[in-house]
């Protein structure tokens, strides 16, 4: 039986591995510049959180020197929600304190502005104070779907992000194929369904 390398080692999908080898470069090609800003901001975050002794107490006086309420700048992990969009976006707040951290300016971190619209437009639905249930997953879907339909074809989004948009919104229809085949997915529908007061 041939192994479905469109999945990683934790069952989780990867579109990228789903793709021709071509066309998979050609995608890593166009959302290089996304990934190198992203690893950029991580790394520094990362710099400044574990010096405690150096950089951290340099990056409180220039949020001191440039007048900035003390923030530190969020990490990104993969297993805490929206942690992608915290870093992004504190880190356009602060793009000053960042450029005179690093001393050299990170020009790309500008056009990544419309990074942090991206993640933000399309997770916003998650961020509200009611918690999301299974039968609030496809409508959920579906507003982030329309969302990267829209960010695709937005000509004025750079081309690194509008490829970075595409590769998800494959990821994200994958997953949504996967609830009809979900037994727990169904039930909370049916359950639904059934104590929904009739239509008059």
């Amino acid at each position: 039986m041939k192994q479905d390398d469109s999945y990683d080692e934790e069952g989780l999908v990867d579109e990228l591995a789903a793709r021709e080898l071509d066309e998979r470069k050609e995608l890593e090609r166009k959302i290089k510049p996304v990934k190198v800003v992203l690893l950029k901001l991580q790394r520094i975050s990362f710099k400044i959180i574990n010096s405690t002794t150096k950089l951290l107490p340099a990056w409180k006086d220039i949020l001191v020197e440039l007048d900035l309420a003390e923030k530190m700048l969020p990490r990104d992990v993969s297993t805490r929600w929206n942690s992608t969009y915290d870093m992004t976006s504190v880190s356009c707040d602060y793009r000053t304190a960042i450029d005179a951290m690093t001393a050299n300016r990170l020009n790309e971190l500008r056009e990544f502005k419309q990074l942090v619209k991206v993640l933000k437009d399309a997770t916003e639905f998650f961020s509200r104070d009611d918690s999301p249930n299974l039968a609030t997953v496809i409508p959920a879907m579906d507003k982030i779907d329309e969302d990267f339909s829209n960010f695709i074809i937005d000509e004025k989004l750079n081309p690194a992000i509008q490829a970075a948009v595409s590769i998800s919104k494959k990821t994200l229809n994958r997953y949504y194929d996967k609830t009809d085949h979900s037994e727990v997915y169904c039930i909370a529908m049916s359950t639904l369904i059934f104590l929904s007061p009739e239509p008059l």
